[in-house]
């Protein structure tokens, strides 16, 4: 039942995109496209309730920073976000993020206390800023990746960011809430909104050069990933795709690997958000290395912008006391 809703997912993200041809592809185009109007009225509305304060946005009384994207994936959020939590941390600021965990697997509730529509269960704690505590499947790939890296920064998954932030605030004392994939969270107050736009940036070190490799991957945008592959000099021989957040069974894997084999491949190179979502293989499977590679952000341009948008959250300008303007 799974696999029938990952491939239902993948032909309508494949038909939104224009990779799939023919009469039923057409016509769920034509279908969503209709659909998207009703879609757009909806969230003008849910907007209208907001502004007119039918439906009021919660303060924590800290600052609130939420990164997002204007088109469906592969723009890089959890990048911004890894490189903005290091930055503010830097600057002295102790941060949360806070992450919903797309495709994580909650904890087990009671029957009992779901009749009862008890909601008394705390956020998920990935990282308390000293520890890695959950795996990725019951913390999601993405949250999983953050606490992985960032060693130092608080990360929390709960569908409720609302309970989530004052949950960091009341046990870290947080001063700084990162929204990952945050910016149609209404409902909690945002003081600094960040939209990333996708644009792939050039690859120049080429260190695949003339390696003929396997490429798998389950993101949003695997072309995205297949290309810097290609801009980095190799050759990619074999190519699996599977849905954004897929989780790998070990025969999936092991196919994989065998196909390689016949291929006579140098290695499998995947993405750092699906190697977080793959099974340790015994050492006896591995016959062709499995790499993951690694993206970080660099400001190519702007970065006098960046650096005064950390140094405005970091160190704010003290206000102004009353004798100043009584002088």
């Amino acid at each position: 039942m799974g696999r029938r809703l990952e491939n239902l997912e993948q032909f309508g993200i494949d038909v939104v995109l224009e990779r799939r041809r023919g009469v039923r592809a057409t016509a769920l185009r034509e279908i969503l496209y209709a659909l998207s109007f009703i879609y757009e009225r909806l969230v003008q509305l849910r907007l209208y309730f907001y502004r007119k304060r039918i439906l009021r946005e919660r303060a924590l009384g800290c600052l609130v920073i939420s990164v997002g994207n204007l088109t469906v994936g592969g723009t890089g959020k959890t990048p911004i976000v890894e490189k903005f939590a290091r930055a503010l941390q830097a600057g002295g600021r102790r941060v949360a993020i806070l992450s919903r965990g797309y495709k994580s697997v909650p904890r087990k509730r009671r029957w009992l206390d779901r009749l009862r529509r008890r909601d008394a269960d705390p956020p998920r704690v990935v990282s308390d800023g000293k520890s890695l505590l959950l795996d990725s499947l019951t913390a999601g790939d993405e949250p999983y990746m953050l606490a992985h890296n960032l060693k130092d920064v608080i990360v929390l998954v709960d569908k409720d960011r609302v309970k989530s932030g004052r949950f960091a605030i009341d046990k870290w004392n947080v001063d700084t809430l990162l929204l990952d994939d945050g910016l149609q969270y209404l409902h909690l107050k945002h003081r600094l909104d960040m939209v990333l736009v996708d644009r792939q940036a050039p690859f120049g070190n080429e260190f695949l050069r003339d390696a003929f490799i396997g490429s798998i991957c389950g993101i949003a945008a695997p072309e995205s990933f297949e290309g810097a592959l290609k801009k980095l000099g190799a050759h990619v021989d074999l190519a699996k795709r599977y849905i954004d957040h897929h989780y790998y069974t070990e025969a999936e894997l092991t196919t994989f690997i065998n196909r390689c084999i016949r291929r006579d491949l140098a290695m499998i190179v995947t993405t750092e958000k699906d190697a977080v979502r793959m099974p340790r293989l015994p050492e006896t499977d591995m016959k062709v290395p499995i790499c993951f590679l690694r993206v970080e952000i660099e400001i190519l341009s702007g970065h006098e912008s960046w650096e005064h948008c950390v140094a405005r959250i970091c160190k704010p300008q003290p206000m102004l006391s009353p004798e100043r303007f009584f002088a």
